[in-house]
C-alpha cells in the first residue's frame, strides 16, 4: 500500500472585521494588514495558538457560527472555524460535528445553488483538508462544481477565470485563489485557470484584487491589495508544486512585495484599514515555506501582542474570554475595558480565525545561520546545483532524527510517494514538480544527497536514510543536491565562534514588564509603532470583510495536509 503523500498546501482565513452587515450569499471579500522584537523572553506562540483555537472552538453553536448581532448562521466563518480547528488538530468532536452541518448546508445557503463560486472554492479546500471525499462531499462532486464555473476557450481574456454563474458577479482574485488551491491539492488545476491569476498579477508584484475585463493590471490602474496577493501566492507555490507552469521569479517577486508592506510594529495591513491581525496572519502563512522568518517571527509577535490573555484580562470583564485574539489595538483595549460585547464578538470571532495562522506557522524552532550552542542541530542545504545558493539554519532541541532536523530548521520538505522510507524527494519546492513528481525514487543524477558531520569535522554521505538516522545534538546535517556527481555541501562544517555576548545581543530588547509607549508615533516607537507604513501602493481593500485561505506547510510544528481522494 503506497504512502499517503503529505502536501503543503497552505491555508490561512483573512477576513476583514469589519463587516458591518451581511454579505450577499457566497460573496468572497478582503481585509488587510505590516513588525518588532518582543519583550524577552519570547512568547510561546504554540500555546497561544492552542488557546485561540480553543475560544474559537467555544463559539461554535449546534456546528456552526451563529451571528446573534444580525441573527443568521454564518456559513463562512463556519468554515474558517473548521479550517482552524482542522489545522490545529483541537476539539475533534466539534469538528466532526460541523463537518456534518457543511456537507448538509454548503449548497444551498452558502453558495446559493452552486451559483456563487467563491463559496464552492472554499468549500472545496475545507472537503480536502478534513479529507473528506469530494466527490460526493454533501452528495455532490464539489470539485466538479468548481470546474463548472471555469470560463471556456472561447471567453478570451476571461478564458480560465473561476466566476459565478448568478446574474451578480462576485468573484475576484480571491475566488480564483481558492479555485486554484483547491484543484491543485484535489487533483490539479487546469493551466488556464493558473493563467488567469497569473495575468491578475502587476508589474509591482502585487496583485489586484478585482480585474477591469479585458484590461491588464497597467492598463486599468488597479491597487494593491495585500490580502489578495498573500492569497494568490499560496494558490501559485500550490500550483508550482503539483506540476503547473509558474515562472520562480513570480514567486520571489511576489514575496519581495509582500515583505514591503510590513510595518515596524510586524503587522500588515492597508491606509484605509491600517494594521491588523486578519492580513499579519494571512501573510505570514503565505512567508511559510519561504526564507523570510524573520519577517514571520514579527508577524508572531504583533498577533501575540493582540490576544486576550490570562495576565491583561485578570479580573475584568473579558476574563472569561481567554485566547480570543482582537482585530487591532483599539478592539483590544475597548474589550478589555469593557468585554467583548455583541457587536464586537463577530470582528473578534473573525480576527481570531485569521490571526491564528500567525502563531502556528511561527518560525519557533528555527533561526537563519549556525547554532550558537551544542543543544542544536545546523541544517546547511546546498541549491547550487538547481541555481540558488547555500542556506544555513538551525534547529534547536530537541531534534530526533535528519528528516526531523530538517523539518525543524523551516525548509519544507516533500517524500517519495511510493517509498515507504522517509526519501526526500523536494526540498523547498525543489526541483519544481514539472522535472520531479516524486512518484519514484530520483535518479542518482538528479537527486538530494544525504550528509552529516560533527562540529569542526568532514562531512561524510550518509549511508542511512534521513528518517531513521538520529541526529547528533551539536553536529551539522547537510543536503546537497546532486546533479552529476555526489558533493557535500558547499559550507565547512564548523561553526563560527561568536561575535557578541549575550548581554549585547539582547541588550535593545526591552526587560519583561517593561511598559510600553502610550503612543505610536515616530517620535515614540515601541513594539506596536506602525508609524512608518508600507510606501505609497499599500492595499486598498474592499469595503466588504473576506475570509481568505492559506494552507500550512507539512513538518514539525506545521501542519501535514493529506491530498484528498481525487475527482
Amino acid at each position: 500500500m503506497s504512502v499517503r503523500f503529505l502536501r503543503r498546501v497552505a491555508v490561512v482565513i483573512a477576513s476583514s472585521a469589519a463587516l458591518a452587515t451581511a454579505l450577499p450569499a457566497g460573496a468572497v471579500t478582503s481585509s488587510a494588514a505590516p513588525l518588532v522584537r518582543a519583550p524577552s523572553p519570547a512568547p510561546d506562540f504554540q500555546l497561544q495558538a492552542t488557546l485561540a483555537a480553543r475560544w474559537q472552538a467555544s463559539q461554535l453553536s449546534t456546528g456552526r457560527i451563529y451571528n446573534d448581532q444580525f441573527k443568521f448562521d454564518d456559513w463562512g466563518l463556519t468554515i474558517d472555524t473548521g479550517l482552524m480547528l482542522s489545522v490545529a488538530g483541537a476539539q475533534p468532536a466539534r469538528l466532526t460535528r460541523l463537518e456534518q452541518e457543511v456537507r448538509q448546508n454548503y449548497y444551498r445557503a452558502y453558495a446559493a445553488g452552486g451559483s456563487a463560486a467563491g463559496a464552492l472554492a472554499k468549500t472545496l479546500v475545507f472537503a480536502g483538508v478534513v479529507s473528506a471525499d469530494v466527490q460526493t462531499f454533501g452528495s455532490r462532486n464539489v470539485r466538479a462544481e468548481v470546474i463548472g464555473h471555469v470560463e471556456g476557450d472561447d471567453a478570451g481574456p476571461e478564458q480560465g477565470r473561476i466566476s459565478d454563474s448568478a446574474k451578480k458577479d462576485y468573484s475576484n482574485v480571491l475566488t480564483q485563489s481558492y479555485g486554484v488551491i483547491g484543484l491543485a491539492a484535489t487533483g490539479r488545476a487546469p493551466q488556464r485557470v493558473v493563467n488567469y491569476l497569473l495575468r491578475q498579477r502587476c508589474p509591482a508584484g502585487y496583485f489586484r484584487l478585482a480585474e477591469v475585463m479585458g484590461e491588464t493590471c497597467g492598463q486599468s490602474g488597479d491597487s494593491p491589495d495585500v490580502d489578495a496577493t498573500a492569497l494568490a501566492l499560496k494558490a501559485l507555490q500550490s500550483a508550482r508544486q503539483d506540476g503547473a507552469s509558474v515562472p520562480r521569479e513570480t514567486i520571489s517577486e511576489t514575496v519581495g512585495w509582500l515583505v514591503s508592506q510590513q510595518y515596524k510594529s510586524g503587522a500588515f495591513g492597508s491606509e484605509q484599514l491600517g494594521p491588523n491581525t486578519n492580513s499579519t496572519g494571512l501573510v505570514a502563512n503565505a512567508l511559510v515555506g519561504t526564507d523570510r522568518m524573520e519577517e514571520r517571527l514579527r508577524a508572531a509577535e504583533y498577533v501575540a501582542r493582540m490576544q486576550i490573555d490570562a495576565a491583561n484580562s485578570a479580573g475584568g470583564p473579558a476574563s472569561g474570554e481567554v485566547g480570543a485574539i482582537a482585530y487591532n489595538r483599539e478592539a483590544l483595549t475597548s474589550a478589555l475595558a469593557n468585554g467583548i460585547g455583541k457587536a464586537d464578538r463577530d470582528q473578534f470571532r473573525r480576527a481570531t480565525a485569521q490571526a491564528y495562522y500567525a502563531l502556528a506557522a511561527a518560525p519557533l524552532t528555527e533561526t537563519a545561520g549556525y547554532c550558537p550552542t551544542d543543544s542544536g542541530v545546523t541544517v546547511v542545504v546546498d541549491f547550487r546545483s538547481l541555481g540558488g545558493d547555500v542556506d544555513v539554519r538551525c534547529a534547536s532541541a530537541p531534534v530526533t532524527t535528519g528528516l526531523n532536523a530538517l523539518q525543524r530548521a523551516g525548509f519544507s520538505v516533500d517524500l517519495v510517494t511510493t517509498s515507504a522510507e522517509a526519501f526526500v524527494c523536494r526540498i523547498q519546492d525543489e526541483p519544481p514538480a514539472q522535472e520531479e513528481d516524486c512518484q519514484g525514487t530520483p535518479p542518482q543524477s538528479a537527486y538530494w544527497s544525504y550528509w552529516n558531520a560533527p562540529n569542526g569535522g568532514t562531512w561524510e554521505y550518509s549511508t542511512s536514510g534521513a528518517g531513521s538516522r538520529q541526529a547528533t545534538a551539536g553536529g551539522f546535517e547537510g543536503w546537497s543536491f546532486s546533479s552529476s556527481e555526489d558533493r557535500p555541501p558547499g559550507v565547512a562544517a564548523t561553526r563560527p565562534e561568536p561575535t557578541t555576548t549575550p548581554s549585547s545581543a539582547t541588550a535593545s530588547s526591552p526587560a519583561q514588564g517593561t511598559a510600553r509607549p502610550s503612543n505610536d508615533s515616530p517620535s515614540n516607537p515601541g513594539p506596536d509603532d506602525d508609524s512608518a507604513a508600507p510606501s505609497a501602493g499599500s492595499a486598498l481593500p474592499t469595503v466588504l470583510g473576506v475570509s481568505l485561505i492559506a494552507l500550512l506547510a507539512a513538518g514539525a510544528g506545521l501542519i501535514a495536509w493529506r491530498r484528498s481522494r481525487r475527482a
